[in-house]
């Protein structure tokens, strides 16, 4: 008989820890889900920050190119007028030995110009493929966070719908 009452007693002990046991991982599974979907929203959220903060910087850049041009065109319009008054005096005084100094002191202001157009020219070229680049990987991000996005809304929605199953199977 004590050996009926002990046995009885064993498996009711045995199936109450068995319903705890699946209570507390009912629960701490559904504190997991949720802290998973917190992370991926701040992840979101901070992709979403690192794209402004780009597409600011591209804006930046895009003026900065358009001075580089100006500045260009600046020194184009120099180095002209510089090559005009430098004919100019060449046809007034070619015989006059200063007058020839001059202008290869003029010449030489000329070449330097060139010189440093071309380098602007260059500085022009490598901003545009930065911000070629830059423009590439703000449209990759975006796309990135507009994933991140429906995966979240997605994990939302089968959340929404998982949940009154769990909470009535577990009741």
């Amino acid at each position: 008989m004590q050996s009926v009452v002990r046995g009885r007693t064993l498996r009711r002990d045995l199936a109450a820890l068995k319903a705890q046991k699946s209570y507390r991982r009912y629960i701490d599974r559904k504190h997991f889900i949720v802290l998973r979907s917190a992370i991926i929203a701040l992840q979101c959220r901070r992709r979403v920050k690192d794209a402004k903060k780009l597409f600011d910087e591209l804006k930046k850049e895009h003026k900065d190119v358009g001075k580089l041009k100006g500045m260009n065109d600046k020194l184009k319009e120099e180095m002209a007028s510089l090559r005009a008054m430098l004919a100019a005096q060449a046809k007034e005084s070619a015989a006059n030995e200063e007058h020839d100094r001059a202008l290869a002191e003029k010449q030489k202001i000329i070449d330097d110009l060139e010189k440093r157009i071309a380098e602007i020219e260059k500085e022009l070229a490598a901003a545009k493929a930065k911000v070629s680049k830059l423009e590439a990987d703000l449209s990759r991000q975006l796309s990135e966070s507009q994933r991140d996005k429906e995966q979240i809304n997605q994990l939302q929605k089968s959340r929404s719908s998982a949940s009154p199953h769990v909470s009535s199977s577990h009741r």
